[in-house]
């Protein structure tokens, strides 16, 4: 019987069909794999070229109708090396340097808890502060708080929070910070500018702030160099607050609005900057707590305003002779529950010893 179709049509057919593959590159590089001599890497990809170009981001050859900075690029490698930075760098680093100010501060917390002032708490009192420079302090201490522990959160708190509260937690916490530190960073911005505005002038140089910085104030000696209304020590601690203030805030600002400021290299630039700032600031607070908390009297003045006559004398002579001579200083008469300010008295004997000698 005569088939429809020949059989050596069909051979043919399928003989042509298996001498592409036959001949073909990958056949060719198995058999001469088989036999040691041919090395794949020499076999050319044609995709090659361009993703050097892409990766060594040559933007002369890329054409975008985005005009923006790094618009041509595809791949920005600094992005690699920025992560590798902040994580074996930045983060262990800046943890080290916060656990040593910590652990420098509960030392001399040992080494000298609580100083006492001479003559001890008196009747006599000195208004230091007003009531909007106490706002305007405790308001910006309020918003740095609270930017600092939202933003060790977004540094840190992958290292040390999530491992033990798990990611659904976690991811709340870090979001709901990174919200918070967003809005408040501006109020920040605000209450440093007020902060500057209202202190600035008490903080500019005067008799007496050199040698009280050789001698670091009288920190290892039993008594306190004579100053004016802010020793050196206090001044020292304003205008780094101030200035890391004021990085923080440029740094924050670029960082918040990235349109502004053109380039992921200076975006994470920025970053960098932001968060290294923010540590010294953090090793600063330190400094101030221990500065309010170690010297008896101190904290009275940022919680109500109001001093010891005789903290004043100890600590702040200048300021105290300033304002005896204004007749500043106030006698608290105690009637029962009712106080009363009378006219400024003469100097406790105390002090009158201490101006003796």
């Amino acid at each position: 019987m005569r088939l429809p179709v020949r059989v050596d049509v069909i051979a043919v057919l399928i003989l042509m069909l298996l001498l592409p593959v036959l001949a073909s590159p990958a056949a060719s590089a198995e058999d001469e794999r088989v036999d040691g001599d041919f090395d794949p890497i020499a076999v050319p990809n044609p995709a090659t070229d361009l993703w050097n170009a892409v990766r060594e981001r040559r933007q002369a050859e890329a054409r975008t109708q985005d005009q923006g900075t790094d618009a041509s690029s595809l791949i920005n490698t600094s992005g690699e090396e920025w992560q590798t930075l902040r994580t074996e760098e930045l983060i262990p680093i800046g943890g080290y340097v916060l656990l040593g100010a910590l652990g420098l501060v509960m030392l001399l917390f040992i080494l000298k808890p609580v100083t006492e002032y001479e003559g001890g708490e008196s009747s006599r009192k000195i208004r230091r502060f007003d009531v909007s420079r106490l706002v305007g302090h405790w308001f910006m201490a309020a918003v740095m708080i609270f930017l600092a522990v939202t933003g060790l959160v977004l540094l840190l708190g992958r290292f040390l929070m999530l491992p033990w509260m798990g990611p659904d937690v976690f991811s709340a916490i870090a979001s709901a910070s990174k919200e918070g530190h967003d809005l408040f960073g501006p109020v920040f911005a605000f209450a440093l500018l007020v902060f500057f505005i209202q202190l600035v002038r008490r903080n500019l140089p005067e008799k007496g702030d050199f040698r009280w910085l050789l001698q670091f104030g009288g920190l290892f000696s039993d008594k306190h160099l004579p100053a004016g209304f802010f020793n050196a020590g206090e001044k020292m601690l304003f205008w780094l607050v101030v200035s890391l203030g004021a990085v923080l805030t440029v740094s924050g600002f670029a960082i918040l609005f990235q349109n502004l400021f053109p380039g992921r290299d200076l975006m994470q630039l920025a970053t960098l900057i932001h968060a290294i700032a923010a540590i010294l600031l953090i090793c600063v607070v330190f400094g101030h707590i221990y500065m309010a908390v170690s010297y008896k009297g101190t904290l009275n003045a940022m919680k109500t305003g109001i001093v010891d006559a005789n903290w004043a004398y100890d600590h702040h002579r200048y300021w105290y002779e300033e304002m005896e001579a204004r007749g500043e200083i106030r006698e608290l008469i105690f009637n029962g529950e009712r106080r009363v300010e009378a006219g400024h008295a003469s100097p406790t004997p105390a002090h009158q010893q201490a101006g003796e000698s």
